[in-house]
């Protein structure tokens, strides 16, 4: 690795750094809000080696901190989640159990959702 990419690298490790929170771990991501702050996404241990992946509602909270009142906030997110194969719960974009190699593709899903 020359030292031009190994710069590059470790510029970039910084969006890339999980963060352990005891009972999940946060995963911030190089997807942007409108509002141009960074999407979080959380993964959550369930049973026996399977996943979570979430956005902990933080799509709903980026449209409420805008002044946007959701009457339904399930309703309002399945658009963004039917084609990856994600749900809306209580606000937030999750993904069906998974197993931990499918976190990574499960991470963009998530963001990019949350993102749009």
């Amino acid at each position: 690795m020359s030292a031009f990419s190994h710069l590059v690298q470790e510029a970039m490790s910084s969006l890339t750094r999980c963060v352990d929170e005891g009972n999940r771990v946060a995963v911030p991501t190089h997807y942007l809000y409108p509002s141009r702050s960074s999407v979080t996404v959380y993964v959550t241990p369930v049973h026996h080696g399977m996943y979570l992946v979430s956005d902990n509602g933080g799509a709903i909270d980026t449209i409420t901190a805008h002044g946007l009142d959701l009457d339904d906030p399930d309703r309002f997110l399945l658009p963004f989640c039917r084609n990856d194969g994600l749900h809306a719960n209580e606000g937030k974009i999750i993904t069906p159990r998974l197993p931990i190699r499918a976190i990574p593709i499960a991470v963009v899903a998530v963001a990019d959702a949350s993102a749009k």
